[in-house]
């Protein structure tokens, strides 16, 4: 049968924390298919991947979960991070508003 999404999903965070975030990613982009409105699993993968150092493909999915949730705290406040990484102060102001009046973190 077919494995239900919130199995792939607690399987990818026991790699996550176990520090295994290149398989935590793996399961995570499982997640990210079988749900693709759902702006946590991006916002998860992205986590991973940023763990990972993979910090190009983080923001690319971070950009794909803002598309489909663009008032979701986690992906905003994580897109500013790493745009503060890349000294984009101004796009990363604009993340961090929108991220403090964006819904209830989750």
């Amino acid at each position: 049968g077919d494995i239900h999404v919130a199995q792939w999903f607690e399987y990818a965070m026991s790699h996550y924390n176990a520090h295994s975030y290149q398989r935590a990613a793996e399961l995570l982009v499982k997640v990210v298919e079988k749900e693709p409105a759902d702006p946590r699993g991006y916002n998860n993968l992205a986590m991973a991947l940023e763990a990972a150092g993979a910090m190009k493909e983080a923001k690319e999915v971070l950009e794909q979960g803002l598309s489909a949730a663009p008032d979701h705290h986690g992906l905003n406040y994580n897109f500013a991070k790493l745009l503060l990484d890349d000294d984009a102060y101004e796009k990363a102001i604009n993340h961090l508003i929108v991220a403090v009046r964006g819904d209830e973190p989750n």
